[in-house]
């Protein structure tokens, strides 16, 4: 099947932000390591999408949406690496806020956020994530559009991209558009890589 899709660079309406924060949470709450970090129901659902409206607030997150019409159909999301860690003091401000939001989850998000913290790329670069496509649209070509629009971009202002991933199927979609692994933990019992792609000359 074809889809008609565009690619929207947006600071998304209140309306949008909700599906984009939704199509996160249904496409990623059952990757493995959301599922070490936060279990499954209800509860779980909750507190993951506190986590990518956490992830996808200005000022510094860029959102993509893919849109087939007006139907918000994948997502990508990215920061420079001069935003992509939460400083140590930024981080006490929200710990009160943590602690309400995630309860006895919180812990594990912290541990998990930490080791993907000391595996951040040293150099400039653009972090991607999360990306995400909607339950329903995956394995149409909505992921490969995204990854192909952004390879372009970062080709384009010749600097480095990273991304993370817990799912040994996204290291091979990864590298497709040229990211390698640099390094692999495994990380509450799920093992996760840590993907760089290279400046590349126009």
């Amino acid at each position: 099947m074809s889809l008609n899709l565009k690619l929207v660079y947006t600071k998304l309406n209140p309306v949008d932000s909700v599906r984009v924060i939704n199509l996160l949470t249904e496409s990623m709450s059952t990757n493995p390591i959301n599922r070490a970090v936060f279990g499954s129901g209800d509860g779980a659902i909750r507190k993951q999408l506190k986590l990518f409206e956490w992830a996808t607030a200005p000022p510094h997150t860029v959102v993509n949406v893919a849109k087939e019409g007006d139907k918000i159909v994948g997502v990508l999301c990215y920061c420079t690496s001069e935003h992509c860690q939460l400083a140590p003091m930024d981080l006490a401000k929200k710990l009160p806020s943590l602690m309400w939001q995630m309860g006895m989850n919180l812990g594990r998000l912290l541990r998990w956020r930490k080791k993907w913290s000391q595996h951040d790329h040293k150099k400039p670069h653009i972090h991607l994530g999360p990306v995400a496509v909607d339950v329903k649209h995956q394995g149409k070509g909505v992921g490969t559009f995204m990854m192909k629009e952004v390879c372009q971009f970062l080709d384009a202002h010749s600097v480095v991209g990273y991304l993370e991933t817990d799912k040994p199927e996204n290291v091979a979609f990864y590298k497709r558009f040229g990211f390698d692994v640099e390094g692999e933990e495994k990380i509450l019992g799920v093992t996760n890589w840590f993907m760089v792609r290279p400046v590349r000359t126009l």
